[in-house]
């Protein structure tokens, strides 16, 4: 017949009876040996500077890119006081005095090469009928 008892008495006796074994000691970084180790060295070094060399060059690209001031285009007047007051006084409405104030001081515009046509012009003759 089956004991619980006597397999609890079992497992204790052989809880007692067990040892471990012992650890085996941690495996310790050694040194490489000395023919390796000017090579890696070396490997290292170059992959070193090769990167700072394109850091470098990459950074002496990217700095006019920012340092470079686009060419002012054709100046335009500064709005003054006095001025906006002449339009204000030749406007038929305050209205159509605001819509125009941004053209009117704006420098004029380049009118394109005989023969050409800009983009919003071309698609301004496009008709929409179906």
């Amino acid at each position: 017949m089956y004991d619980p008892m006597d397999d609890d008495d079992q497992l204790e006796l052989y809880l007692k009876r067990f040892r471990p074994l012992p650890p085996e000691p941690l495996p310790l970084l050694l040194p490489l040996p000395q023919r390796e180790w000017p090579w890696r060295v070396f490997a290292l070094r170059a992959g070193a500077v090769a990167w700072a060399v394109a850091v470098v060059v990459m950074v002496l690209l990217l700095i006019p890119q920012f340092r470079r001031v686009p060419a002012a285009p054709l100046e335009a007047e500064p709005i003054t006081a006095g001025k906006a007051n002449a339009m204000l006084i030749h406007a038929a409405s305050w209205k159509e005095m605001i819509d125009d104030a941004g053209f009117a001081f704006q420098p004029p515009v380049k009118r394109m090469e005989p023969g050409r046509q800009s983009a919003l012009e071309f698609l301004s003759q496009e008709t929409l009928s179906k």
